[in-house]
């Protein structure tokens, strides 16, 4: 298997990444369980097709991209920052309507099947502090459903991701941006109904006036 994926990609080097190919990657992601090893030379081949200036080849890759998680699941954590950086920016690409939607639906699978955890601080760390409002908003709304998938107990119950994790939801309530503040104030009142809001309020007291 692994030599094949080196045949690959000695291919894919030497001509370029067509659309015919990325398909090509697509199915192969949703059929085979590479090892860890090959999960990285996987994603390395295939996010670097998705900054490809042909959309026909950046879509395709966008979409291996999302099979790969669905099919690897907690194996493409160790992937998930460079991955989650890719795919963030794309979901925020207002130049091309399809490119941000293939990038959305990668990005929901990642939600979906990786490790929550994991997924939920590679996605803060990729778009929460970004320029683009289309991209924050995504990143906010997309931590929202991570919160969701967690659970607010298992979050509340430890104090590591909450100190991590609270910080993040303030910043949100205070952007300049009206979508992002929706999401943060959002996932906030859901983990204010679990019981133990009180503790995070005796944390974050000033926020909590000025809400």
């Amino acid at each position: 298997m692994e030599e094949a994926l080196v045949r690959r990609q000695s291919k894919v080097h030497s001509r370029g990444l067509k659309a015919r190919t990325g398909n090509e990657f697509y199915h192969i992601a949703k059929l085979i369980d590479f090892s860890a090893t090959a999960v990285c030379q996987v994603v390395m081949a295939v996010l670097s097709e998705c900054k490809n200036l042909r959309s026909s080849v950046s879509r395709a890759a966008l979409t291996c991209i999302g099979a790969l998680t669905q099919n690897m699941k907690a194996k493409m954590d160790v992937e998930l920052d460079k991955l989650c950086t890719i795919l963030i920016n794309k979901a925020g690409d207002v130049s091309n309507a399809f490119i941000r939607e293939d990038a959305s639906e990668a990005l929901e699978k990642v939600v979906k099947y990786a490790s929550a955890s994991k997924a939920l601080q590679s996605i803060i760390a990729a778009g929460s502090k970004s320029k683009n409002n289309t991209i924050r908003a995504s990143c906010a709304g997309f931590v929202g459903t991570l919160v969701s998938r967690v659970g607010a107990p298992v979050l509340l119950a430890s104090t590591d991701q909450l100190a991590r994790l609270i910080p993040q939801l303030i910043a949100f309530c205070r952007d300049a941006n009206a979508q992002v503040r929706m999401h943060g104030k959002q996932i906030l009142v859901g983990l204010s109904q679990v019981g133990r809001i009180t503790t995070i309020k005796r944390r974050f007291r000033i926020f909590y006036r000025k809400m």
